[in-house]
């Protein structure tokens, strides 16, 4: 792949200035859709105990080559499709196509995190991407990220606590605590197991069971 063999040497430059990358996957060119790159980032402590701005980029390369700091070292230009990152300071999620994107309050966050897998079926895989709100509960705010050759859009959005969220077999897996009078706080122990697929323009449930 010419784009991600143009990341080498550079992977610090898919991140904010001042941020540590916590982790990068490059993605495959699929038809028209350009190759990519997905970052999960996150800034250093804040003093008085504010929490650290984190975030989660996807960058798709461009056709031209634009020159780098060395003689022999050209890479593809890159761009972000999407941008959702949390503010610590101010507590404000921003969400979206950079110049774009929408704000919201959120007391809590902590990281973010990602998984790939074509949940669409279009040969294009997707970003199943999670923002962990922090807390005993394993509360989160998910979101399915779909691309083509100049857009990212969110086709699923959720919060939960208590749930996991996997990309498996083509469909998106939820794994969800079963709460019953006289159990404790985190659920009984047994899961409800919802399978979705995805249609063109929504979700429709496949499977439901208990584990």
């Amino acid at each position: 792949m010419r784009a991600y063999a143009s990341l080498m040497g550079y992977m610090d430059r898919f991140a904010p200035a001042g941020t540590s990358i916590v982790s990068l996957q490059p993605v495959p060119p699929t038809g028209a859709t350009p190759e990519q790159v997905v970052v999960a980032w996150k800034g250093p402590d804040h003093r008085y105990g504010a929490l650290p701005d984190t975030g989660l980029l996807l960058w798709q390369a461009g056709r031209d080559l634009a020159p780098a700091d060395g003689l022999y070292a050209p890479y593809l230009k890159w761009r972000v499709i999407y941008d959702w990152h949390y503010d610590g300071t101010n507590h404000v999620e921003f969400v979206g196509a950079p110049g774009h994107q929408t704000a919201h309050r959120n007391p809590l966050g902590e990281s973010f995190s990602f998984s790939l897998g074509d949940v669409t079926l279009d040969g294009h895989p997707e970003v199943l991407a999670s923002f962990d709100s922090h807390g005993s509960g394993g509360c989160r705010i998910w979101r399915v990220l779909s691309s083509s050759s100049d857009a990212a859009q969110t086709i699923f959005k959720r919060t939960t606590c208590e749930t996991d969220i996997s990309i498996t077999n083509g469909q998106l897996q939820i794994n969800a605590a079963i709460h019953r009078a006289g159990c404790n706080i985190h659920g009984c122990g047994d899961e409800r197991r919802t399978l979705l697929h995805w249609t063109g323009d929504g979700w429709i449930v496949t499977n439901r069971s208990t584990v």
